[in-house]
C-alpha cells in the first residue's frame, strides 16, 4: 500500500464532513426562513436564487471535467502511474461526466418531471 493512500483517505473524510455540515446548514437555514417567514415568501427567494445555483452546478461540473488529470494523477500512487490504471482513470472521465450530466438534467433541470409530463400527454 503508498503512504499515499492514509493522505487521500484523510482528505476524502474531510471533504465528506465539510459537504455533510454544508448541507446541514443550509437545511437549517431554509427551516428558519420557513419558521420566520411564509413558504411562498421562501419559495420566491429559492426561484429568485435558481439562476445563480444552476450556473454554480454548471461551473463545477465543468471544473472537475478540467481537474480530472490532475486528481487521477494525485490519487494514483507514483509506481502505477505509468500502468493501465492511470489510462483507465483518465478515460472514465467522459463516462462520469455524461452520468453527472444527466443527473443534473433529470434532477437539477426537473427533467424527470417534464418526462413524466410529456409521457402522461402523450398517452393520453
Amino acid at each position: 500500500m503508498s503512504s499515499k493512500a492514509p493522505i487521500v483517505r484523510r482528505s476524502f473524510f474531510l471533504l465528506s464532513i465539510i459537504a455533510t455540515l454544508a448541507t446541514l446548514l443550509v437545511g437549517m437555514l431554509l427551516w428558519s426562513a420557513v419558521k420566520t417567514q411564509s413558504i411562498l415568501t421562501v419559495q420566491q427567494t429559492l426561484d429568485d436564487w435558481r439562476p445563480l445555483i444552476t450556473i454554480l452546478r454548471w461551473t463545477l461540473l465543468m471544473i472537475l471535467v478540467q481537474c480530472w488529470p490532475f486528481i487521477s494523477r494525485t490519487n494514483i500512487p507514483a509506481e502505477q502511474l505509468r500502468t493501465s490504471r492511470l489510462k483507465h482513470w483518465l478515460s472514465t472521465r467522459w463516462r462520469i461526466m455524461a452520468w453527472l450530466f444527466v443527473l443534473e438534467l433529470m434532477l437539477g433541470q426537473n427533467g424527470f418531471a417534464l418526462l413524466i409530463l410529456f409521457l402522461k400527454e402523450s398517452v393520453a
